[in-house]
């Protein structure tokens, strides 16, 4: 009970202190070389977990065509990703399923634009709460405060980090049925080779014994970029 206190509190005090940030206008964007398979990695093993904890099914749908090194601000893009994933597993029940799926969906002058789309069949949301779902501090049900330990501000935070970044994030929900997010961002592709692709490895003919006492790092190996967290491989 004192850890998992100790956690929310820290949940809450980062929060306010992401919002006094963003208030204030000290929040920045950096534009640094990174590698986007590497920040969803990040993402797969922290929401993988969660969801492996809960009994939900987690899946992540990378495409054959992602830009593997970009330029942008990778923290931010893996913080607003964590939110609204974390989000999501944190309205869905038990038996449930979290989606991630990524696609490009255009590529110009050196850049690439991405839409990450996440999934959930969760509690949902009302028609007429949607419009103030980004307000911060805002809850559809006060009860969902100590039900699922929410606070209302990460949704706020998600937005304003993904405007600050040059993207845009949508929300469709129904209630009871659960609700699709979709951020859209615009990333600079760097020069850099993509590191599968300059050791000129052919996939399709390796074969692999993944070993490991986590089952969301077992379930992470294919081929085809398609990760099934809630089935085994």
């Amino acid at each position: 009970m004192i850890d998992t206190s100790a956690h929310h509190l820290l949940g809450i005090i980062n929060d306010i202190l992401d919002m006094s940030r963003i208030e204030s206008g000290r929040m920045v964007v950096k534009h640094e070389e990174f590698s986007l398979m590497h920040v969803l990695d990040q993402v797969n093993a922290i929401i993988g977990g969660q969801c492996n904890d809960k009994g939900l099914k987690y899946e992540c749908r990378i495409p054959s065509d992602l830009c593997d090194y970009c330029i942008g601000d990778d923290q931010k893009l893996r913080q607003a990703l964590i939110n609204v994933l974390g989000n999501a597993v944190k309205f869905t029940p038990e038996g449930g399923s979290v989606t991630l799926a990524i696609k490009t969906t255009m590529r110009y002058e050196g850049k690439s634009t991405l839409r990450f789309t996440i999934t959930d069949t969760g509690i949902g949301m009302s028609e007429d709460y949607l419009p103030m779902i980004f307000d911060p501090f805002s809850q559809e049900d006060s009860s969902s405060v100590n039900a699922y330990g929410s606070t209302g501000l990460g949704m706020p935070i998600t937005k304003s980090i993904v405007e600050l970044m040059g993207g845009t994030i949508e929300v469709k929900s129904e209630k009871g049925k659960g609700s699709t997010f979709v951020i859209t961002i615009t990333l600079t592709e760097s020069a850099r080779p993509n590191e599968a692709g300059s050791e000129e490895l052919d996939l399709q003919s390796l074969r692999l014994l993944v070993i490991d006492d986590d089952d969301g790092s077992r379930r992470r190996a294919d081929d085809t970029h398609y990760c099934a967290y809630g089935e085994r491989l």
